[in-house]
C-alpha cells in the first residue's frame, strides 16, 4: 500500500529551511585534528557524565547522550575522568567488524585527547586500566612502553585488515604530546586490538565511542 502524503504548506517549507539553516553552524574541533564537524554527535560513555548546562541542548536515553554539535563543550573531558579501569562490551550489529586504523593525539587547556580511528559496523568495547608491566597479547612478551605509568586500552570487538579496504593502525610507537609521551599500539589478535597510552603518572582518564565517524576516544585529564 503507497501511504498518502499531503503536500507542504508554505510555512511547513520555510520552517525546514529555517532548520537546514541553523544546522550549517560551526562544530566542535577534536584534538589533533584541526577540522570540525558541524552535525550532531552520538556519545556513549561507561563512565557517568556530568550534567551539562542549562543553555546546552541534550537528549539523554539510557547511557547514550546527543548533544548539539554546535554548543558542545570543547575545553573538558567527554565522559567524568577516573583512574579506576572501565570496561565496555562491544555491541555487533552486522560484519565486517570495526577495525582500528590510526590513532591521533591532541592537547587542550585541561586534558590531552587520544583519539582511535575506525572503519566497520557496530561499536568496539574496550577493557582499560592502569598495569605495572605492558605486555603482547597471545605470547605475554613484555612491551616497551616509554614513561612511569601504562594505560592499557584494549579495543575489543575489532577484527583484520583484509576484512576491509583498508590498512591497520601501524604496530609499534606513535609519538605523543600533552601528558601523553607515546602510545604503543601490538596489534589485533582474536578480536582485541592492544595499545598502551605512556605518561609521566597515573592520571584520570575517561573512555568514549563516537559516531559519523566511528572512533574511541580517550581523554586523559592533566595533573
Amino acid at each position: 500500500m503507497t501511504a498518502y502524503r499531503r503536500p507542504l504548506t508554505t510555512a511547513a517549507v520555510t520552517a525546514a529551511a529555517l532548520v537546514l539553516t541553523a544546522c550549517n553552524g560551526t562544530g566542535t574541533t577534536e584534538g589533533g585534528t584541526g577540522t570540525t564537524s558541524a552535525t550532531p554527535v552520538t556519545v556513549t560513555s561507561t563512565a557517568t557524565t556530568n550534567s551539562p548546562a542549562p543553555t546546552t541542548p541534550t537528549t539523554t536515553t539510557g547511557t547514550t547522550t546527543t548533544v548539539s554539535a554546535t554548543t558542545a563543550p570543547v575545553d573538558r573531558p567527554l565522559g567524568t575522568p577516573t583512574t579506576a579501569s572501565e570496561t565496555r562490551t562491544p555491541v555487533m550489529w552486522d560484519e565486517p567488524a570495526p577495525l582500528v586504523t590510526g590513532v591521533r593525539i591532541g592537547r587542550h587547556d585541561t586534558y590531552t585527547r587520544v583519539v582511535y580511528d575506525l572503519v566497520g559496523n557496530g561499536e568496539p568495547g574496550w577493557y582499560s586500566g592502569y598495569i605495572d608491566q605492558p605486555y603482547q597479547d597471545g605470547s605475554g612478551f613484555p612491551v616497551d612502553v616509554q614513561g612511569n605509568a601504562y594505560l592499557m586500552i584494549n579495543i575489543t570487538g575489532t577484527t583484520y585488515p583484509f576484512e576491509h579496504d583498508a590498512e591497520e593502525l601501524a604496530i609499534g610507537p606513535h609519538p605523543g604530546t600533552g601528558v601523553v609521551r607515546e602510545v604503543v599500539n601490538t596489534g589485533v589478535f582474536e578480536g582485541n586490538t592492544l595499545t598502551y597510552i605512556g605518561l609521566d603518572e597515573q592520571l584520570p582518564y575517561s573512555v568514549t565511542v563516537l559516531h559519523s565517524p566511528l572512533r574511541v576516544v580517550v581523554d586523559i585529564q592533566h595533573p
